[in-house]
């Protein structure tokens, strides 16, 4: 893939999770949200558009402690090797980041047959006490801020699938310039190894199709090789990764 194709997939999925303040700065956009998620807390460096490094960098950290946050730089690799290594150079550290996976929508459709057998697949404009609760974003409780970051961005959609009036699996997508993203996937753990995540996936993929769009994306954290393998099988490929950067000093 490209460096401005590796850029521009990174701003598609910006829109499609936003923080609750955003404020662009030369190519830089600055996302802040009650400290819930890297993507809504960050600032995704995308270009510096003339903008001197240093002076960024001092907008940054103040900008994120007006709000009692960490600064943050979200950075896409290997597009941004630049600016990683004038973050290393200063004193910034990468803490955690995420791979991003792609698939023409149309070949992830042929990998993942439709699954009859399983409960139908719920979808709705904004999440119910039922889906909120079946998510546990980093194996923590979600905070109140939650509700109105996954109700923010391009479009989103909260899937479900229920068995005996109970939400056992779940995802929220979003969609923007094309693309549809997938966040989110979460199945409870007393029914995993059923086909849930792919059956999600499914009915994720044919709502996109039938809205005419074609590409899907979604990020999957550096250790889940497991969820990596499963969309590897479902038709999707490594496109390009990301790592959010904060000050040694800062925990």
């Amino acid at each position: 893939m490209s460096i401005d194709e590796d850029l521009a997939l990174e701003r598609v999925a910006a829109r499609g999770w936003p923080g609750l303040r955003n404020e662009w700065v030369g190519g830089w956009w600055l996302r802040a949200g009650g400290g819930w998620t890297g993507r809504a807390n960050s600032a995704l460096a995308l270009h510096e558009n003339g903008h001197d490094i240093d002076t960024l960098l001092a907008h940054v950290q103040r900008w994120y402690q007006a709000d009692g946050l960490a600064p943050t730089i979200q950075v896409p690799l290997p597009a941004r090797r630049d600016l990683r290594d004038v973050l290393e150079q200063r004193g910034w550290a990468p803490r955690w980041g995420a791979v991003v996976m792609t698939a023409p929508i149309a070949d992830a459709l042929a990998a993942v047959p439709p699954r009859p057998d399983l409960p139908a697949v719920d979808v709705v404009g904004a999440p119910d006490d039922a889906w909120l609760e079946a998510y546990h974003y980093r194996g923590g409780a979600l905070p109140a801020v939650a509700r109105d970051i996954l109700r923010a961005g391009a479009g989103p959609r909260f899937l479900s699938v229920a068995d005996a009036g109970t939400t056992v699996a779940i995802c929220r997508t979003a969609t923007s310039d094309g693309w549809l993203g997938i966040t989110a996937v979460e199945v409870a753990v007393t029914h995993r190894r059923r086909g849930l995540a792919t059956h999600l996936l499914r009915a994720a993929l044919e709502l996109a199709r039938d809205e005419g769009i074609e590409r899907v994306y979604l990020q999957a954290d550096h250790a889940n090789v497991a969820a990596q393998s499963l969309y590897s099988r479902a038709g999707f490929a490594r496109h390009h990764e990301y790592f959010y950067f904060r000050p040694a000093a800062v925990a």
